[in-house]
């Protein structure tokens, strides 16, 4: 893989220990195993159903939204989870500047290319 087609390095991982990373992986595996306590539910998905630091272009193209984890289920109608994970090292400001353009981002609506779906009009393929 060429080194342009990677993700961020991660600077400095071996000093801190990559401590977002994991607490990024913990979240995903609360998820995944469920609950611990007495009683709690089951967990729900499977570790490959999520993807983290997804990257994904508004439809102006110059801003990006950059989730900590995505989940994807529609099989049990959750079509994508966008996950945020907050170890109180940003600012409250700057950590809610970023749900404006989750908001955006859900509000995207594109064309769906299901083959059970071409009979329809454009208008009527889109999905958000």
């Amino acid at each position: 893989m060429v080194r342009s087609e990677m993700g961020g390095t991660a600077r400095g991982a071996g000093r801190s220990g990559a401590q977002h990373a994991m607490a990024v992986n913990e979240t995903v595996l609360a998820f995944v195993l469920g609950g611990t306590a007495f009683g709690a539910a089951g967990g729900v998905g499977t570790v490959r159903s999520w993807s983290t630091e997804t990257e994904f272009l508004l439809p102006d193209g110059r801003r990006k939204v950059r989730p900590d984890g995505v989940w994807q289920a529609p099989q049990i109608g959750v079509p994508v989870l966008m996950v945020e994970v907050d170890r109180s090292t940003m600012a409250p400001a700057d950590v809610a500047a970023k749900f404006p353009r989750y908001r955006e981002l859900i509000r995207t609506r594109v064309r769906d290319n299901d083959p059970a779906l071409a009979e329809k009009e454009p208008a009527d393929r889109t999905v958000h």
